[in-house]
């Protein structure tokens, strides 16, 4: 039988069973034969009468056992195996198929014990050393995996399988991707040591490696799942996202090792930074479809979907996903972003509350918490600096040993000449086409570049195609960093490394800040300017640049940091090319009718803003409302929003509510406004800047808070003062009677455009010679008092 001579073998078998029936050896001998024949039902009963004439016999429970593996009963031969070592616990082969069958049910450490002792008994089985050192990688013991790896391929170096194991024990990936490199020399026709050395190589980030691995790897397999993902990650990490959702698209085979849902949601984020969002909303179904019931992916969907102006469909998300993580602080944040878009502030705010109950540490919470107050009326200047400092003394305060408090030494580096060239960094997520690259463009197209020089640290990584906004900012910086990537204290590193002198953030409490990093003390000076109407709270943070009606001398109190009072206030700003000419007020030929707008966020929809603003409609009869905001493209918030202005008296049917367009066409949507109506507490930026360009006035009504002066101090830098009132009624009276006066309407439309032109609002030049000049004298106080 073992000579391969099977039909001698089985003559003399018959004869020996003829000659003796009762015996069992004969009957043990059968069942072999009978399996090396290509027959399991004989083979079996072969066994079963060789067990009826012996129940003790050992080997033939250890052949049964492997007779029901080949057949696939794995329970049926694991419960063979132990019986047969029961009865012969040095039975070698029992010991080799016990740990085959144990580490097919993951059961590793039962597996690592049987083939040792397999092993140990001079089973010399192939498959043994695998299975000990796998077990052992399984069970995380990759000192003992290693070891003994090691010990086998000293005796066998020409295992390729040993050597693809090594590959995935060691933890230095130089000695992983070389370890699976002579796995690949050994047995080139292998895929997985190919995918290790690519996963390896992809860890060092050796892409065009990586990616020629795993080329290699689907050369052999050409449907090998963890290939075609290995692939899919490292034509991602070389920036080609595109070619990567191509190769995922085209996958067939799954794969409990390789599951694309991640890379299909990092396609997404890449597609979003190219600005497809509508490719990258694609991807993230994909994500959320591969792995249902992963929250992480949901919820990146539900933001992908809001985003696209779909908000119904991304609070159906976000529900769901809350249901798979209630508790998920992150989940419960972004999911209140989305209310706070919608116009649901208070319910923003008391889910924001539960993110911080459940992750009291969650800065970006309660930053989002901070913003979303300012939408809702009340609370004193007071209180709402103590809320901001309530954020830095949980978030930001000493003692924290990862945020030093001083430079390393305590001295910074700067040379303290009081009139070189100042060295001035802004850190932002927006330097981008957003209302703070608009605001900041004047000021770094017109900056004295012989006494300060302009860093930009970019708060994403390096996009592939920066916008055309970014790159205009980018040719008016002195250097550029991305720092996306960088953690607060490698960012800070970095800008102390370009011994930046004062360093000026532009978020604030905003989408993705990067306030802690300020904690770390990068720069001599810090401040904070543009980006957020209020107070950061921070001690860290020195100085804010306000001014004006908006931020007055006056109301320095109302901040932590010190007021630094500019002559026409911290705003600076440049009309857009795209905007149309002005035409007349649309009442004209609409028979006096007047229609109001607004194209506000949403958020500032407040209680106190909808009852204004139905007082105003009351007093003007027929009068009309277009509010325009992406979310209103979806039917669910219009119908919400003509609810609230239903209940408070006003008839759906005047309201024109509209969704997106581009920024060209929203512009011309002016052409069909009379006049702006300017929402409270948190009135116009941008927004105001954009109506008075094209011509729609507005009546402001500035409370005790910055955000809710801004088209105030806009007004007040026009000289149109008596458009600042002080009260609900003045502001009621003094709408009606601009509507009762369309020759004076007229007048004023025609002539806003000039009157900004001449304005301090536009003037870039005096605006960052007075900002220059803040900065100078700033940088000689911190000299006179570094020097004491």
């Amino acid at each position: 039988m073992r000579g391969g001579r099977l039909v001698e073998a089985r003559r003399i078998c018959a004869v020996l069973t003829a000659l003796d029936p009762q015996s069992a050896e004969a009957a043990l001998t059968d069942g072999l034969l009978r399996q090396l024949h290509g027959d399991p039902q004989r083979a079996e009963r072969g066994f079963a009468r060789a067990l009826t004439l012996r129940p003790d016999y050992a080997e033939a429970w250890a052949n049964r056992s492997a007779l029901r593996l080949m057949k696939g009963l794995p329970t049926k031969a694991l419960a063979d195996s132990a019986i047969a070592l029961a009865l012969a616990p040095a039975l070698p082969p029992a010991h080799a198929l016990r740990a085959r069958l144990l580490y097919g049910q993951n059961e590793q450490e039962g597996a690592v014990a049987a083939a040792g002792r397999a092993l140990l008994l001079g089973q010399n089985r192939p498959e043994l050393p695998v299975l000990l050192v796998d077990g052992l990688r399984r069970l995380e013991r990759m000192a003992e995996a290693e070891t003994a790896c090691r010990a086998f391929l000293k005796s066998a170096p020409d295992r390729a399988d040993l050597w693809s194991l090594l590959g995935l024990i060691l933890t230095d990936d130089h000695e992983a991707a070389a370890a699976s490199g002579r796995a690949v020399l050994l047995d080139p026709a292998k895929v997985t040591p190919l995918v290790n050395r690519g996963n390896a190589l992809l860890r060092l980030n050796q892409i065009p490696q990586a990616t020629s691995a795993f080329r290699a790897a689907l050369s052999v397999d050409p449907g090998h799942p963890e290939a075609a993902f290995g692939l899919a990650s490292a034509l991602l990490d070389g920036g080609h996202w595109r070619a990567a959702a191509v190769m995922l698209a085209t996958e067939r085979r799954r794969s409990d090792a390789a599951n694309p849902s991640t890379l299909w949601r990092r396609i997404g984020e890449a597609a979003e930074a190219a600005g497809e969002r509508m490719t990258g909303l694609r991807a993230f179904r994909q994500a959320a479809q591969r792995s249902p019931t992963d929250a992480r992916h949901r919820d990146r969907l539900a933001r992908a979907e809001t985003a696209a102006g779909r908000h119904s469909r991304g609070e159906t998300l976000f529900h769901t996903a809350l249901a798979l993580a209630p508790a998920d602080s992150s989940l419960l944040t972004n999911s209140a972003i989305a209310m706070v878009d919608e116009g649901r502030v208070d319910e923003a705010v008391r889910r924001l509350r539960r993110a911080l109950i459940v992750n009291p540490a969650s800065y970006k919470a309660h930053s989002s918490l901070l913003f979303a107050r300012q939408y809702q009326p009340g609370g004193s200047p007071a209180e709402r600096r103590a809320e901001h400092r309530a954020w830095h003394d949980r978030h930001a305060a000493a003692p924290n040993p990862a945020i030093p408090s001083d430079p390393p030494g305590g001295v910074f580096p700067n040379d303290p000449a009081p009139e070189r060239r100042l060295r001035i960094g802004l850190v932002s997520a927006d330097l981008r086409r957003h209302p703070v690259g608009y605001f900041v463009a004047p000021f770094l197209a017109t900056h004295d570049r012989e006494q300060i020089a302009v860093i930009g640290y970019a708060n994403q990584t390096a996009p592939h195609t920066p916008d055309p906004l970014t790159r205009e900012l980018m040719g008016h910086a002195a250097g550029w960093r991305w720092i996306g990537d960088l953690d607060d204290a490698a960012a800070a590193a970095a800008i102390r490394a370009d011994a930046i002198d004062i360093l000026v953030d532009l978020s604030g409490h905003t989408a993705d800040h990067r306030l802690p990093l300020f904690a770390h003390r990068p720069a001599p000076i810090q401040a904070t300017w543009i980006g957020y109407p209020h107070s950061t709270g921070m001690s860290a943070i020195d100085l804010i640049i306000g001014g004006g009606l908006e931020m007055p001398e006056t109301a320095a109190d109302w901040f932590e940091e010190r007021l630094v009072a500019l002559p026409q206030g911290r705003f600076c700003y440049r009309p857009p090319d795209e905007a149309p000419p002005v035409g007349p007020p649309p009442a004209l030929s609409n028979g006096g009718t007047i229609t109001f707008g607004s194209f506000n966020s949403l958020a500032k929809l407040s209680v106190d803003t909808v009852a204004l603003w139905a007082r105003v409609m009351a007093a003007v009869p027929n009068s009309r409302l277009v509010l325009k905001a992406r979310p209103l493209g979806d039917p669910v918030v219009r119908d919400r929003i003509s609810r609230r202005f239903a209940a408070a008296g006003v008839d759906p049917q005047r309201l024109d509510l509209r969704g997106w367009s581009s920024h060209a066409a929203l512009l011309a949507e002016y052409g069909e406004i009379d006049i702006a109506l300017d929402p409270l507490p948190f009135s116009g930026g941008l927004t105001s800047c954009e109506a008075l360009w094209m011509g729609v006035p507005m009546v402001a009504w500035p409370n005790d808070r910055p955000a809710g002066r801004q088209s105030a101090h806009f007004l007040s830098l026009l000289g149109l003062s008596d458009l600042v009132v002080d009260s609900a009624d003045a502001c009621v009276e003094a709408i009606a009677k601009l509507c009762g006066d369309l020759e004076r309407l007229t007048a004023l439309r025609a002539g806003l455009r000039a009157r900004m032109r001449h304005s301090p609002l536009l003037d870039g030049p005096s605006f960052s010679r007075a900002l220059e000049t803040a900065l100078r004298e700033e940088w000689r106080r911190w000299r006179r008092t570094a020097s004491t």
